[in-house]
């Protein structure tokens, strides 16, 4: 015999429930705010420190090129992979996200390292590439300055999985907070 849904009774369905989410208040976007206002301070104050500090020339020149392939690998890479592993995340229990999101973490710190490890050793003959302009101290400068942004690269890389993980859980003030701290 078949069934028509007006013959089943509501209160004898069982629909799965969800674990409702906690609704944004002022106070937290407030709080959003001004995390990203303070990571855009920052970043602008070190620019400028440096700029003013150093003054316009080849010594600042060589910080930012020394910047182009580090952040290239970070914005093309590492926060599009945060947008990614939100929706994968949101799904999960708290009980198998963790070592889920814990192996992925190493996975991304193993991919990360090694990325970095290939550009450190690749970096005197693809920097000169970059900034083919540099006298010849200019040029082992800003390979000099790259490896050492690469680490940083590193860290930035692998903080996409916990950024994620803090994001499906709606717990933005972490997220916006290790952006500001890193």
């Amino acid at each position: 015999k078949t069934v028509s849904t007006r013959e089943i009774e509501p209160s004898k369905v069982d629909l799965p429930t969800t674990p409702a989410r906690p609704r944004p208040t002022a106070r937290l976007s407030i709080q959003l705010a001004v995390l990203a206002a303070l990571t855009t301070g920052l970043s602008f104050a070190t620019q400028w420190f440096i700029v003013t500090r150093l003054g316009p020339g080849l010594e600042t020149d060589t910080i930012f090129a020394g910047l182009a392939i580090p952040q290239l690998v970070i914005a093309v890479v590492s926060n599009p992979f945060t947008y990614v592993l939100v929706p994968l995340f949101a799904h999960e229990d708290h009980a198998t996200l963790g070592p889920e999101s814990w192996g992925l973490f190493l996975i991304c710190s193993f991919l990360f390292a090694a990325l970095a490890l290939g550009l450190w050793v690749t970096a005197a003959w693809w920097v000169p590439v970059l900034v083919p302009g540099f006298s010849g101290p200019a040029q082992q400068a800003t390979v000099h300055l790259t490896r050492i942004q690469l680490l940083g690269m590193v860290c930035l890389g692998v903080s996409a999985v916990p950024r994620s993980v803090y994001h499906s859980r709606n717990e933005f003030i972490w997220a916006g907070f290790s952006a500001t701290i890193a």
